[in-house]
């Protein structure tokens, strides 16, 4: 089953809680990404991504095969902003489709969870 996010998207710092903006400088090797229903967060995927490639005002993740990640990619969008886009197939969705996940990213660093509302999508599941 394949799940595509699209949303706008308030990142968080790990240490503080404070709200990052764009313009704010964030190192990081990578992030830990969890999908599942809210009742078990994890359920559904729980893998660590590293390799981000930036280009403008983009930092993509592109899956290597065996992830099951195809892509991760966060866009500035305003000055307080991102625009994340999430691409993963691989997963063990049921039937009927859920109608809510929780989706978790992770850096250590920066941190933003979030409950999608989902949709049946023509080949997989359409989040937002």
């Amino acid at each position: 089953m394949v799940v595509g996010v699209q949303m706008m998207a308030d990142l968080t710092c790990g240490r503080c809680f404070r709200i990052l903006s764009p313009d704010d400088v964030v190192e990081s090797d990578g992030a830990g990404v969890a999908l599942g229903d809210p009742a078990t967060p994890n359920s559904l995927l729980q893998e660590e991504v590293t390799g981000f490639t930036q280009s403008g005002a983009t930092l993509t993740f592109a899956g290597n095969g065996s992830s099951a990640i195809d892509t991760l990619a966060f866009t500035r969008r305003g000055r307080r902003s991102y625009r994340l886009a999430l691409g993963a197939s691989k997963l063990a969705i049921g039937t009927p489709a859920p109608r809510q996940l929780l989706l978790d990213i992770d850096s250590g660093e920066v941190c933003f969870r979030h409950v999608l509302h989902c949709k049946s999508a023509t080949g997989g599941l359409s989040c937002r």
